[in-house]
């Protein structure tokens, strides 16, 4: 189990933040501010299976949450699988690689993927999905819960506090009461779920 100590920025305080299942990026709030923290874990390669490796990621900083860090890898498209999108009643939402917030549309909404929908179950800043290009060309994506109250589930299984997903293409988010679709696409051919 790795190990690492960080340092609120808001408050100061010291915190030492397990992470039993080898996750790259784990959200945590700061127990004494509330302050959200993106901890990064050092895992310079990080193999998904026999034929995937993860690369190395790049450090930057998030313009909504200046006291978190997101990771993103650069893109050549000319070697990698289209990039994944959303689907929710018939509008196609496209993700981009590194850090997506996933929202309800609003003025005031700090999410970066703003969904329309009337459902005020879905907070204006709901799930972060964060796509990652891994060595052969293709995305893994990793959906978790953005500071809020309002409850996400993947397939009929609801996220727990800190829980991380992997979706694989049809996999279906409930984000409140609105149903959203994951489509993985692929270089040889567009997987849609039917």
């Amino acid at each position: 189990m790795e190990i690492k100590r960080v340092i609120c920025k808001a408050c100061g305080v010291k915190l030492e933040i397990k992470n039993p299942s080898g996750e790259a990026v784990k959200i945590i709030r700061c127990p004494r501010c509330k302050s959200t923290l993106q901890v990064i874990f050092h895992q310079p390669t990080v193999s998904a299976s026999p034929d995937e490796t993860v690369l190395p990621q790049q450090k930057k900083s998030v313009p909504h949450a200046p006291d978190a860090e997101e990771t993103s890898l650069p893109i050549q498209q000319a070697e990698t699988d289209p990039l994944p999108s959303l689907v929710c009643n018939d509008q196609e939402y496209p993700l981009k690689a590194g850090q997506n917030i996933v929202g309800r549309r609003s003025e005031s909404s700090a999410a970066t993927i703003q969904i329309t929908t009337g459902d005020r179950t879905m907070s204006r800043a709901h799930a972060i999905i964060n796509v990652v290009r891994l060595a052969n060309g293709s995305f893994k994506t990793i959906i978790s819960n953005y500071q809020n109250k309002n409850s996400i589930s993947v397939n009929g299984v609801v996220l727990q506090r800190d829980e991380q997903v992997v979706l694989t293409n049809g996999s279906v988010m409930e984000l409140g009461l609105t149903s959203i679709t994951f489509v993985q696409k692929n270089k040889y051919h567009e997987n849609k779920p039917s």
